[in-house]
């Protein structure tokens, strides 16, 4: 399991992190009597670890960092309810903190409010989404995992929805993408680290071979990426995979492969682990084409993010973080098409992509399982040493 977007640092001073945090933990105690039973109504359950009281209580609480993503996702979520309303969309929303202890979300399944919910956004982690498992089966009640892939974990619940993409998909991303410029003399080469996630993704790479058949795959430990050379095919299209997370080799490999005097139109690949490394040459990443697959990218001049981030300030005058806007992007996409779909959730894989404010939804079934998770990805690539996307014809929510 990896966590599809990072922690954001707690907010500055412990007055106010326990301000913001006395603010969810009274408003857990308000929903909890909020829901009043309507025919009409979509009814919400947003179950998150918010640990509220515990992090009040001590700002270096051990959960303090969870705590402090699912509040920000709550503030864009809670947004989101906002919007809704005003498009006739009625939700009663249910708020529960777990604590990120299994009995007290067990408790919290018992409740006779939770068991009549349309839609559960929750919980976090995987091992609460192992226990919902028999909850969603038993009560027919579909639920949502938004902040965390399932990368390492094979949960086949036909109820389960992941928000972002196993690690593993990125595989078939960047492959259907390769094919979309044509399958002449593809030479593609994935440059391995040692870490997990950097294994787990190479060898889905090799897993694939057999799929793409056209393609020439082969896979080269990035600690021995000098060695490229011998597999770099002048005349092919040749394309570089960077499947790992050590900033030092990644940057020895990219100031490699820029070397104009021995590689020429490489194409390479990588993640978004890349945005978070301290040193950052986009005049590199340009000259070898790099392409950054990103579940995540926010355009701060576009009309409707401008719009988000008017309303988000003046209700918590702080600048939205990447949790936020996950908050008010997931909730207005899975109620929509909940009841657009008049609660016949399963019918959600066969709605045409589409996005809320940048970000993109195609839900999908996970490979052989019978659990779904999002597919849009964005692809990411530099122009003019700026970080732009690619664009897809995705419309809007």
């Amino acid at each position: 399991m990896i966590l599809a977007v990072n922690h954001q640092r707690l907010l500055n001073g412990n007055n106010m992190l326990k301000k913001a945090i006395f603010f969810v933990w009274y408003f857990l105690g308000f929903c909890a009597v909020w829901a009043q039973e309507s025919q009409d109504t979509i009814q919400v359950g947003l179950i998150l670890p918010f640990s509220a009281k515990e992090v009040y209580e001590n700002p270096k609480h051990k959960n303090a960092a969870v705590s402090e993503a699912c509040r920000q996702y709550f503030e864009g979520f809670s947004l989101a309810i906002d919007s809704l309303s005003k498009l006739k969309i009625p939700v009663e929303l249910l708020v529960y903190d777990t604590k990120l202890d299994t009995l007290t979300f067990k408790r919290i399944l018992e409740k006779k409010e939770v068991q009549n919910c349309d839609l559960i956004f929750g919980p976090v982690m995987m091992a609460g989404n192992q226990i919902i498992c028999e909850f969603a089966n038993k009560y027919k009640v579909y639920h949502i995992s938004p902040l965390m892939t399932l990368t390492k974990s094979s949960i086949n619940d036909p109820y389960l929805i992941s928000a972002y993409p196993d690690l593993k998909y990125y595989a078939s991303y960047i492959l259907e993408s390769i094919k979309g410029k044509g399958t002449n003399n593809v030479n593609l080469v994935i440059l391995t680290g040692k870490g997990s996630n950097d294994v787990l993704l190479s060898k889905q790479f090799i897993a694939l071979k057999s799929k793409y058949k056209e393609f020439s795959i082969k896979t080269l430990d990035i600690s021995k990426y000098l060695e490229y050379q011998n597999h770099y095919k002048l005349g092919a299209q040749n394309h570089v995979v960077i499947a790992s997370e050590n900033e030092f080799l990644v940057n020895n490999t990219i100031r490699y492969l820029a070397d104009s005097s021995q590689f020429l139109n490489i194409q390479a690949w990588t993640n978004r682990k890349i945005l978070e490394f301290n040193a950052i040459n986009l005049a590199q990443w340009q000259a070898i084409n790099l392409n950054i697959v990103s579940p995540f990218y926010i355009d701060f001049s576009d009309t409707l993010v401008k719009s988000f981030l008017e309303q988000y300030r003046e209700r918590y005058f702080t600048e939205p973080s990447e949790f936020a806007i996950n908050g008010f992007e997931q909730a207005v996409y899975f109620i929509t098409a909940y009841n657009e779909l008049h609660g016949e959730m399963e019918k959600i894989v066969e709605l045409k992509p589409r996005s809320v404010l940048n970000n993109y939804f195609e839900i999908k079934k996970k490979g052989e399982l019978f659990s779904q998770q999002n597919v849009g990805l964005n692809q990411l690539y530099i122009e003019e040493n700026t970080i732009k996307r690619k664009l897809q014809n995705a419309p809007k929510q």
